[in-house]
Order: structure tokens, then C-alpha cells, then sequence
């Protein structure tokens, strides 16, 4: 029995190119949209007895796909059950973030505007620690349920198991598949929650650019202690955020904001973005985050590490 008689739903040579916020990517020789824990679970299984290599797609940014595809078995994971509880969420992997905050808001709960504006899902969230303006999903997270890929046995992780670092966690090797997580929020004023978010979203809009992106493609750079570039470059003291400084604002010094090759180009409106200007291939992609990783290299001999990840490559 082949696995499209295994796993019913299951779609053959779907372009990823269409579930990704960048719009680039080639197809998945398998896709399968999860609805719940056991689809996941029969998912899982029916790719171990085919001998097919397993990608889970959350909401399709932070990721650049090949322009050849990638020729294992997507999971798309679309559970989408959302229960409240006091200060208390039971959010399935499939919510979308920007669901999560405004229900969070109709429940009087503050601790999650941050994600105001994000694309993507809760899941794919807590797979990278997903975060903004000194808050991120481990701030939030109480228990994660997770699947194991390799064979399909349920687990549940307190947050201090979940491995969480700065854009990352123990999700993040695909070893496991989110499927449920658990928040705690703190109680808050509707109005003051409220005006917090208009406030993030108005900064993202002249941030951030219209085209198709993947999100920020760089991890900001972490200052070590006593850092010899803050003597070197005097002018960061005032560029430093929660001890880091902005791989965008290290791309900009180096000149490379309007850089195009291809269908792809770092925008004037933020140098830590790629967009897609339309018909952008990943090769295009790839070789302008080389550029902005070897100009920044030269420059002040820090290795820039992505935040986008790859398929197919």
C-alpha cells in the first residue's frame, strides 16, 4: 500500500509557493493538512512505512523554500481549537497569531501584544521563540504537547524542557510536531490593551514592507560581555536593545538597503527584510543574504546567523 492509499487526504506535487508569505518555493511531492492530534499521528506513521522525509509547515513564514521542492511529506498542521480559561489559554497549533491576540484582547488578557501584526501560527511560533519588542512566546508558555516524528508517540513538555532560546527551541530540529500548547496570560484593561496594540501595529506598517517576505531574515546580534565593537563603534550605544543590537541597522551600515538581484531586493523601508518584487526565485534570495552576511562580515567581523529557515536545499 503507497502512502496515498495510507493516508487519505493526502494531495501529490503541491507548490509550496502558495503557503509560504515569501511566495517562492517549488512543490512538496506529499502535502497533507493536519485537522488534529491523530491525523498527525496517522501522518507520521504513514511517512515512517513509506520512507519519506517529514517538513512541518505552520503558517509559512520565517521560511524559504528551494525552487526545486522538496520531495518528502509536508504536515500542515491546521488544529485550530481555541479554549479560554481565566487567565488560561489551550490553543491548538494550527491558531493563527493574530487570532490568538484578538481573542486574547476579547478575554481581557495583556502579555501578547507583541505579536500584533506577525504572520504565522502559534505553533510555528513556539518552534522559533518567536518575539518582539523584549517579549516572546517562552515568556507565555506553560506546557507544549508535541508528537514525535519518528513514531507518533505524544508527549508534553513543561516549559523549562522546551529548550527555549533566543529565535529557537527543542522544536526546532523536527523531531517533534506541535500540536497543542498552553499559555498563561495576565488579566489586563481592555482599553490600555487595546491602544498597546494600534500603537505596535502603526510602528510595524512604516516598518515593515508590502511585498511578500518571510519576516526578518537575521537573528540580531548578541552583544558578549565587555564587547570590544561598542569601543570600536561608539555610535551602537544608542542602537542597543535588550543587549543586542539590530542586524538590520548592521545591514544598513554596510550601504546594501536597495540591493536587488533578480526578483528580489532588500527594501528601503527595513534592510532586515528580503522581498519578493514578484517572480523572485530562492537562488535570488540566497545570494543577497550571502551579500548581506559577507558585507557585515568585512565590515565588523560578526557571522550574521539567518532566522529564515531553509527546505529543500
Amino acid at each position: 500500500m503507497n502512502i496515498l492509499e495510507r493516508l487519505p487526504g493526502i494531495e501529490k506535487d503541491v507548490l509550496l509557493s502558495g503557503h509560504t508569505t515569501f511566495k517562492i518555493g517549488g512543490p512538496a511531492k506529499y502535502f497533507f493538512v493536519a485537522e488534529n492530534r491523530e491525523d498527525v499521528v496517522n501522518a507520521v506513521t504513514a511517512a515512517r512505512e513509506s520512507g519519506l522525509s517529514l517538513f512541518i509547515l505552520g503558517g509559512g513564514s520565517n521560511l524559504l523554500v528551494s525552487d526545486r521542492g522538496f520531495g518528502g511529506l509536508v504536515i500542515r498542521p491546521q488544529i485550530s481549537s481555541l479554549k479560554f480559561q481565566d487567565n488560561t489559554i489551550i490553543a491548538g497549533a494550527g491558531v493563527s497569531l493574530s487570532k490568538l491576540v484578538t481573542e486574547s484582547v476579547n478575554n481581557n488578557l495583556t502579555g501578547f501584544e507583541w505579536a500584533a501584526g506577525i504572520p504565522g501560527t502559534v505553533g510555528g511560533a513556539v518552534v522559533v521563540n518567536a518575539g518582539a519588542y523584549g517579549r516572546s512566546m517562552s515568556d507565555s508558555v506553560k506546557t507544549v504537547i508535541a508528537v514525535s516524528a519518528n513514531d507518533g508517540s505524544c508527549k508534553e513538555y513543561e516549559n523549562s524542557d522546551c529548550g527555549f532560546v533566543y529565535r529557537g527551541s527543542r522544536f526546532g530540529g523536527g523531531g517533534e510536531i506541535i500540536v497543542e500548547i498552553v499559555l498563561n496570560l495576565e488579566k489586563g484593561n481592555k482599553e490600555q490593551i487595546l491602544q498597546k496594540i494600534k500603537g505596535i501595529i502603526l510602528e510595524r506598517g512604516g516598518k515593515n514592507p508590502p511585498q511578500p517576505s518571510a519576516g526578518s531574515v537575521f537573528k540580531n546580534y548578541r552583544l558578549k560581555d565587555s564587547d570590544p565593537l561598542i569601543e570600536q563603534f561608539p555610535d551602537w550605544a544608542e542602537k542597543i536593545r535588550s543587549g543586542k543590537i539590530a542586524a538590520g541597522y548592521l545591514i544598513e551600515q554596510c550601504g546594501l538597503k536597495g540591493k536587488q538581484i533578480g526578483g528580489a531586493k532588500i527594501p528601503e523601508e527595513h534592510a532586515n527584510f528580503i522581498v519578493n518584487l514578484g517572480g523572485a526565485r530562492a537562488e535570488d534570495v540566497v545570494a543577497l543574504i550571502r551579500l548581506c552576511q559577507d558585507g557585515v562580515k568585512k565590515r565588523y567581523n560578526i557571522v550574521l546567523e539567518e532566522e529564515v529557515r531553509y527546505l529543500g536545499f
